[in-house]
């Protein structure tokens, strides 16, 4: 029942979630490529533009598409009662099984918005010029940031919502990664934010960054993700469970 319950609530909510990405990599690139056909823009301008544009921007990654993400693993995931966790005995079990849940729905989230950036791209790109310029190793780094970046953002939410509660913990969660993308680009320039290494298709293939860099990127979030994971493990395995009722 748990079983099925879950693979449900995955394809109602990936289904929503390719609705929604098909709105927004029309409302993202269809003035590109508009510009494009009537010669407004050059090819090497267009290919770049779409890598580099709204779609792919870390306001995209850090605001927009976590908003989204955040609801959708919340609907996906944390569908958490009492009974369930005492079928797993041991509580740490029960975390595990969430958490594995947890990294599996993020990556296909994480996937389906960068599937549809590569459809787009293979449709009305130079596919060419964008191998030339490292475009499918710029592609993987993206999707492993962007997976990385999210489980953090998991991370902290669930942490905060052992302490204030869903509804709250979720608001908090969102104005902090908005405000950590705000203060990254306005304040913080020489200060590291995970927020910093979201975007790293665009920064390799616009040459910002080398594979070097991204791997240290990747190396990076890596860190702090794992940081955030034993305070995950740790908190959970000591909050009063009552909290999932009361709530």
């Amino acid at each position: 029942m748990e079983k099925r319950l879950y693979r449900k609530r995955w394809i109602t909510a990936l289904t929503a979630c390719f609705a929604i990405n098909i709105v927004e990599i029309i409302a993202c690139n269809l003035p590109l490529l508009d510009m494009f056909r009537r010669g407004l823009l050059s090819t090497a301008e267009f290919n770049e533009n779409i890598i580099t544009g709204d779609f792919h921007t870390p306001l995209q990654y850090g605001v927009v598409q976590l908003v989204i993400y955040l609801f959708f693993i919340g609907y996906v995931v944390n569908n958490i009662s009492v009974q369930d966790m005492i079928r797993y005995t041991y509580r740490k079990k029960y975390w595990k099984n969430q958490f594995v849940k947890a990294v599996i729905t993020t990556g296909a989230f994480v996937l389906l918005h960068e599937l549809m950036s590569v459809a787009f791209l293979i449709m009305f790109g130079n596919v060419e010029i964008l191998i030339r310029h490292k475009w499918i190793q710029g592609a993987l780094f993206q999707i492993f940031s962007v997976i990385l970046y999210y489980l953090f953002a998991y991370f902290l939410y669930e942490i905060l919502r052992s302490y204030m509660g869903q509804n709250r913990a979720l608001i908090i969660t969102i104005i902090l990664c908005a405000v950590a993308y705000y203060c990254s680009f306005k304040f913080f320039e020489n200060i590291w934010l995970p927020i910093d290494d979201v975007s790293l298709m665009g920064n390799l293939c616009t040459g910002i960054y080398s594979e070097k860099q991204c791997w240290l990127a990747l190396l990076r979030l890596s860190e702090t993700v794992i940081l955030f994971c034993i305070l995950f493990f740790r908190i959970k395995d000591k909050e009063d469970l009552l909290i999932y009722e009361k709530r």
